[in-house]
């Protein structure tokens, strides 16, 4: 068997290891995610990585309630729902996080909302959406307060010598968040064709 055969054979398995570890809740999202994802952002929207934040979110729970008050697939918090359906009115009528359909067009609108108020990470590169997905979790504020106290260009490995203010432990679940949706959920939806 020739060396090319053998890598396919091996990318094959591995692919569908990473699809295995994924909830079977999600494929209930599936459409939803990639048709909300590519309207918004075109096809060459980050599919996958919704895919991965809906799952740390709520692990697609569309009934999921935080102990802080965030629900939904997307665990919008009330007041955060209730401003994106502000900013958005006619694409996000009503804060209704505890409708699926909403919740996922809500994140897929909010992400890429933050993202565009953060161009001084790279554009079109997984360190912008790290600082998004950050930025997501923990406040667009800190985001963008991070890149001017580095100043740094790029997410990744920066970020993580950051002292913006926040206590040891909200910094580092903030910091955590991006690599968990980004390095470990992300690839598994590649895998499974979320694209």
């Amino acid at each position: 068997m020739n060396k090319i055969l053998i890598l396919a054979a091996l990318s094959c398995s591995l692919s569908g290891q990473l699809a295995a570890q994924i909830p079977a809740a999600s494929a209930r999202y599936k459409a939803t995610v990639i048709r909300e994802a590519h309207a918004k952002g075109g096809l060459n929207a980050p599919v996958a990585m919704f895919a991965g934040q809906l799952q740390q979110e709520s692990s697609w729970n569309p009934n999921a309630h935080s102990s802080v008050g965030a629900q939904g697939l997307a665990q919008f918090m009330t007041p955060t729902a209730q401003w994106i359906s502000k900013v958005y009115p006619a694409d996000l009528p009503g804060a209704a996080s505890l409708d699926p359909n909403w919740s996922i067009r809500a994140l897929v609108f909010y992400d890429f909302w933050i993202y565009q108020r953060l161009p001084m990470y790279q554009i079109q590169d997984e360190n912008r959406w790290a600082a998004a997905l950050s930025g997501f979790n923990g406040g667009l504020g800190f985001a963008q307060r991070d890149a001017k106290i580095g100043p740094c260009s790029l997410w990744w490995g920066c970020a993580d010598s950051v002292d913006d203010g926040r206590t040891a432990a909200n910094l580092a679940q903030n910091r955590q968040y991006p690599f968990k949706i980004i390095r470990v959920f992300e690839p598994r939806y590649r895998a499974a064709g979320w694209m």
